[in-house]
């Protein structure tokens, strides 16, 4: 007979063995329930009758899943976009912040009700790259949004990029058009991100770096987009910055050295207040203001579905970024 108790869950375990407390006891393997009290152990169900023996070499694999959403699922899959008329029908205008969170969230919907074999082939890269890209990189920027942290920003992008696209093709096509948009790859965002930097080495190096710069007395600027190094091991290796006669220069894309100027955030600034402590902006690194009154404006529509558990949270991620109430914002930041 099984007596079937919930365990006392172990929070404080250091590995998954240990969320229960298992103890012999008088030849008897017992563990603690809820209830604070030790319940005789019985053997699996999955592993009843087994030989046992054959997993001393080779770990047990099974096939039944730890968690089965096969009604919901198969609902989802018979979905279609659907949105009201209004909607349909709305001049959006020029591509914009509300524009680029939607069209995504409509082919990520697509993909998962069209049945049409050959839409969905094509759907399924879109997709791949929405999901593990672009909502990430999203997500990261909204975290890291200070102009700081916009070469970090450049530099989890095209790690994400290399982690996720197998195709040669599609990411040298990829990486090219992060070659053509690397302004946070100009010297002078990294050497503000260099500044900022928690560890003090690298902030040590660009002071220096700096200090350096301002001897040269340079004040008109020539403005190249830098050989963004896809090879870089840190963000701030994405340019390449070298001493040349005694002036730091930095390679540009069409292969020619340039005289790195003064970043403007730091001009006239005394950096010795910098070495101890870590630059900090609230210069954002993306801005979407008229972006986001469109995207405020915006109202979550469209049936629950599988996502009676999906949907759910997407819809409240959404909320939270849509709704002006303070009093709601509040309740909707804990569960975001």
């Amino acid at each position: 007979s099984i007596s079937y108790y919930l365990p006392d869950l172990n929070f404080k375990a250091s590995n998954y063995y240990e969320m229960c407390t298992m103890k012999l006891i008088d030849n008897r393997w017992m563990y603690l329930n809820k209830f604070n009290s030790y319940v005789l152990i019985t053997e699996p169900p999955l592993l009843k009758n087994l030989n046992l023996d054959d997993y001393l070499n080779t770990p047990f694999v099974s096939t039944v899943p730890c968690h089965t959403q096969s009604v919901e699922r198969k609902q989802w899959y018979q979905r279609r976009v659907r949105v009201s008329e209004s909607v349909a029908n709305y001049k959006i205008g020029p591509l914009c912040h509300a524009r680029w969170l939607t069209l995504q969230s409509r082919i990520v919907r697509a993909f998962f009700s069209v049945t049409d074999k050959a839409l969905l082939t094509k759907l399924r890269k879109l997709t791949s790259y929405i999901i593990h890209i672009y909502f990430p990189l999203h997500m990261y920027i909204k975290f890291k949004s200070s102009v700081v942290d916009g070469p970090h920003n450049l530099f989890k992008e095209i790690g994400l990029i290399k982690d996720f696209v197998c195709s040669k093709s599609e990411k040298q096509l990829l990486l090219n058009v992060l070659s053509n948009n690397c302004f946070f790859a100009h010297p002078h965002c990294i050497l503000v991100s260099m500044v900022g930097d928690k560890n003090f080495e690298i902030r040590k190096r660009a002071i220096d770096m700096i200090l350096c710069i301002r001897t040269s007395n340079v004040n008109s600027i020539s403005y190249y987009l830098p050989d963004l190094n896809f090879k870089a091991s840190n963000y701030y290796e994405m340019c390449t910055m070298k001493l040349i006669d005694n002036r730091w220069m930095y390679l540009n894309k069409f292969n020619s050295y340039v005289l790195i100027t003064e970043p403007p955030l730091l001009k006239n600034l005394n950096l010795d207040d910098y070495l101890n402590t870590p630059f900090v902006s609230t210069v954002p690194c993306h801005t979407q203001s008229v972006e986001r009154k469109q995207w405020y404006q915006r109202r979550v529509r469209g049936p629950l579905c599988h996502a009676r558990w999906l949907t759910l949270q997407s819809r409240i991620v959404r909320a939270f970024f849509s709704v002006t109430d303070k009093a709601l914002l509040t309740k909707l930041r804990k569960l975001t």
